[in-house]
């Protein structure tokens, strides 16, 4: 399971590399993004780990990749194998079905803008849509028999004093835990770079 975890990171990371080379069209700014995303200790930590936050977030990314890949081709095809993803990336971490109701609102508001529904593009919307529900629903009767280790819902704040001491606990111990001070400096360097060359081009 560890070299599942491991090879789907890899995948996950190549699939960055695709999308960053997709959208700022250069070799070398591509790889400074996988670099960048591979180095990080957060990433590197859950790479390690039995728990399949990697898997599903490699297949996140590379059904982002092909909505990207969608977006500019306006090839079908490359719409499904986005919805193949995510909708399973989504069956193990709920919490990737905030990607794909963000592409949901997307193709609404094309809808819209063009008054016309491609049926043929949303031919498996519904069905991830029904195995998300019955997966919920299967996951919530195995919780009732035998309990979980995991928040299953929603805990917001119950008032403005826990949600202002839950913001600065987290601002306090996780802050910059998410990437290594090199991380940040190289982050500091390339806005810096980024703003001289728009002063210059001006």
């Amino acid at each position: 399971f560890r070299m599942y975890v491991i090879l789907a990171g890899c995948i996950g990371l190549f699939y960055i590399g695709k999308l960053a080379r997709l959208i700022l069209n250069d070799d070398y700014k591509a790889l400074f993004v996988v670099a960048f995303a591979s180095l990080s200790p957060v990433f590197v930590y859950y790479q390690g780990s039995l728990l399949p936050s990697i898997p599903s977030l490699a297949l996140a990314i590379v059904g982002v990749y092909y909505y990207f890949l969608f977006r500019l081709t306006h090839v079908n095809k490359h719409f499904h194998v986005f919805s193949l993803c995510i909708g399973l990336a989504l069956l193990s971490r709920t919490t990737f079905v905030i990607p794909f109701i963000a592409v949901l609102a997307m193709e609404f508001l094309s809808i819209v803008k063009a008054r016309k529904i491609e049926w043929r593009r949303y031919i498996l919307i519904f069905p991830i849509v029904v195995s998300f529900f019955l997966y919920r629903w299967h996951n919530d009767a195995l919780r009732n028999v035998y309990g979980s280790m995991f928040l299953h819902r929603l805990t917001p704040a119950v008032n403005i004093d826990e949600a202002r001491f839950l913001l600065d606990y987290i601002w306090e111990h996780w802050r910059l835990v998410y990437f290594s001070s090199i991380h940040y400096w190289a982050g500091a360097i390339v806005t810096v770079i980024a703003l001289c060359f728009l002063v210059a081009k001006r």
